[in-house]
């Protein structure tokens, strides 16, 4: 998910710069309607934003945990 400047502390205000496909997203669901990502980045302070790089790793690792989770348990099932 890391793409060019994931580091950015201000994805909600900053509309010029490349965010990367991680902030992207999270802006893109921000401006789609979700009120408490928007909520989130609009009052949080820049350094505690919670869109680092090191963030997005322990996010993708918690979501590979629960994939394979949800994958062994179809095939014990099966």
């Amino acid at each position: 998910m890391c793409g060019h400047q994931d580091d950015s502390s201000n994805v909600a205000n900053d509309l010029n710069r490349n965010h990367g496909n991680f902030l992207a997203l999270l802006k893109y669901r921000a401006c789609g309607g979700n009120s408490i990502l928007d909520d989130h980045f609009n009052s949080c302070a820049g350094n505690v934003i919670n869109t680092s790089k090191t963030i997005q790793n322990e996010l993708i690792m918690i979501c590979s945990h629960l994939i394979r989770g949800l994958i062994l348990e179809e095939v014990r099932e099966a």
